[in-house]
């Protein structure tokens, strides 16, 4: 038998999802050495007219994963 103590700091220090990520291969480390930097988004005030001059809408993704959804909603919003 488990007693209440033990049982609630299971509880407590129950993890969803990874506790430590996978390393990068020696492409993905590449990558961002070289690409990243590339994409890296400038400080202060962004003028979006400028860096998308034929926007209709501009819409941010912040996340994390593979892109899949970005770039279906980039597929299915080509404008």
């Amino acid at each position: 038998m488990i007693s209440g103590r033990v049982q609630n700091e299971r509880s407590r220090n129950r993890l969803y999802g990874r506790s430590a990520g996978k390393p990068l291969s020696k492409t993905q480390a590449g990558r961002v050495e070289t690409l990243l930097p590339q994409l890296a988004i400038p400080e202060g005030r962004l003028d979006l007219a400028a860096l998308f001059p034929t926007m209709k809408e501009v819409w941010l993704e912040i996340g994390f994963g593979g892109g899949e959804h970005l770039a279906g909603q980039a597929a299915r919003h080509a404008d």
